[in-house]
């Protein structure tokens, strides 16, 4: 089963969620219909004045060529301002790496659920295509991807 794990902090308009794939070893999220997405091993993060990025790609259809976001984590666990700290930031990416290296027996050993937004009024569903296309985005990768002999 997929890691979730939530990005912006808002009342109105989407929740962004990262999925971690532990199975098919991606990561990606979704936005206006759109999936922005990259393999674990691809993924770029960068933590400029300690706000966490990680670097997804969508395939653009209607202009032939990939795209990419930068996705912001909310990392911190005092303030949903994405103001975290470094400590923060690198506590995160090693819960990534732990998830997707070892699976969720590493971090925990119960589940738990989280309660439901209680001022949220919108939907954050993903697009029917999900699995669409992230295979035409994980194949236009594979074609720019440098190949070394």
């Amino acid at each position: 089963m997929p890691s979730y794990i939530t990005g912006k902090s808002v009342f109105i308009g989407p929740y962004p969620i990262l999925v971690l794939d532990r199975k098919r070893n991606l990561l990606y999220t979704w936005e206006n219909k759109k999936v922005y997405v990259a393999r674990y091993e691809d993924a770029g993060y960068a933590a400029p004045s300690n706000n966490l990025f990680i670097k997804l790609f969508t395939f653009n259809s209607d202009k032939n060529r990939l795209e990419t976001i930068l996705f912001q984590p909310n990392a911190s666990v005092h303030s949903s301002l994405f103001l975290s700290e470094e400590y923060e930031n690198n506590a995160f990416v090693s819960f990534i790496n732990a998830y997707m290296q070892k699976g969720r027996d590493v971090i925990t050993d119960h589940d738990f659920e989280s309660e439901p937004l209680k001022f949220y009024f919108g939907r954050y569903e993903p697009p029917v295509d999900v699995d669409a296309q992230i295979a035409k985005t994980l194949n236009q990768l594979d074609k720019e991807k440098p190949h070394h002999a």
